[in-house]
Formats: C-alpha cells, structure tokens, sequence
C-alpha cells in the first residue's frame, strides 16, 4: 500500500509548531522483555491529543503475531500469553496502520528510548526504513516542569498516583497510553502555565533543566 509506505516515510512534525495545535500521539508497548536489540515487539496501545484534548474516538490499539515468541517471563506482566500472539496480526501491517493512523505526529512517552527503539526497530526490518519522529519523554518532561514535586516520583505509577490518577489496566499498552496521555495533558497545561508556546520551548526548557541539574551534581 503505497499510502501507507508514505507515513512511515513522512517527515518529522517542526519543532515550531505550537503546543496547542500539534497533534501528540502517546504511545505504549509490550514486549517479550527489556532487551531493546532482541526481544519482540507483542502489542501496541497509542491515544492522540489535539487542542490539549484526549480524542477519545482517536486512538490505536493492536496484538502482534510473533511466531515462537518466548513470554514465560513477562505473560504474568502484561498478560499476552501464546494464544494471544498466536490470533494477532502480521506485525508488518500493524506498524503500517499505527503509522498511517498516527500521522507526523510528535510522539510521548514514559521512558521513550524504549518504545522509540521497538517502533523503529521493526519498520527497519521489515521496510529498511526508521519513521523520522520527534519524541519527548515524559519521564523527563514531567520532573522539569514539575521540580518541587518531582522528589520522589520516578516511575508511571508514581506520577499517576501524585496526580490522582487511576490505571485500571496495568501493563496493557491501551490502558498505559491512555494514563500516560492524561500525564502529558497535565504537562502540556504547565508548560502554558510556565508560558511555553512552541514544542521548540519544551525542549529549551527540558535542556536548561538538564543543564541545571547536572550543575549541582558536579
């Protein structure tokens, strides 16, 4: 499907644009495990936000088939067992429809390197290509606009809870994304609190703090 082949292809959305009007896409995966180079991409869940809105009717879920796939140690986690994977779809259809669905798109996540690497690592080998995408890591975001609450908030969980924040599904990459989504809606209204305009200002502010935080370590 030529259409298709062109989202993955389709350029990175601007850093420019401004916070209010960029399509973000939150995404959350499951796998067969943690190693970003060998374990398999089982699931993913993704909820779109336009106008700071979660767009309910706007989100993208979809069960891998991974043949002679190993989850005797993360079924328990996530809950997609063999007869789930065994009734999925071809993986390479669904990166295809997750990335015609999701458009150029800036994309979030919690703890992005992860996801980024396992929705890339399977366009590369399944179309040679990696989707050209702007990600933010709300693992990072959220300590940078939040820096007086941040103590001891590390994990999904904890910035959920912090927030009141409830999560009926556990690792199930829908669930996840959606909460996850409602993490970056509270950030995307503290980065216009803090008079952020742009995806561009996020950045700058993200790197400051960084910056600053680096500094008192040394």
């Amino acid at each position: 499907d030529r259409r298709a082949l062109a989202a993955i292809t389709a350029p990175a959305a601007p850093a420019q644009l401004s916070l209010h009007d960029c399509r973000f896409v939150v995404v959350d995966v499951e796998s067969t495990g943690l190693n970003m180079q060998k374990d398999l991409l089982l699931s993913i869940g993704a909820v779109a936000i336009e106008a700071e809105q979660i767009r309910l009717a706007d989100q993208f879920e979809a069960v891998l088939a991974q043949a002679g796939a190993d989850t005797r140690d993360t079924v328990l986690l996530h809950g997609l067992g063999s007869e789930a994977i065994a009734t999925g779809d071809i993986p390479a259809e669904v990166l295809l429809r997750f990335y015609q669905w999701s458009g150029p798109a800036v994309f979030f996540a919690f703890h992005s390197v992860f996801d980024q690497n396992m929705v890339e690592r399977a366009p590369r080998q399944h179309f040679g290509m990696v989707p050209a995408r702007l990600w933010l890591d709300l693992a990072v975001c959220l300590p940078a606009l939040f820096p007086k609450e941040r103590d001891g908030l590390r994990g999904l969980d904890d910035w959920a809870n912090f927030f009141g924040l409830h999560n009926h599904a556990r690792h199930e990459a829908a669930a996840d994304a959606f909460v996850t989504a409602e993490l970056t809606l509270i950030l995307l209204r503290a980065a216009r609190r803090d008079g952020l305009q742009t995806v561009a200002d996020l950045q700058k502010k993200i790197r400051l703090y960084q910056q600053l935080e680096q500094m008192k370590s040394q």
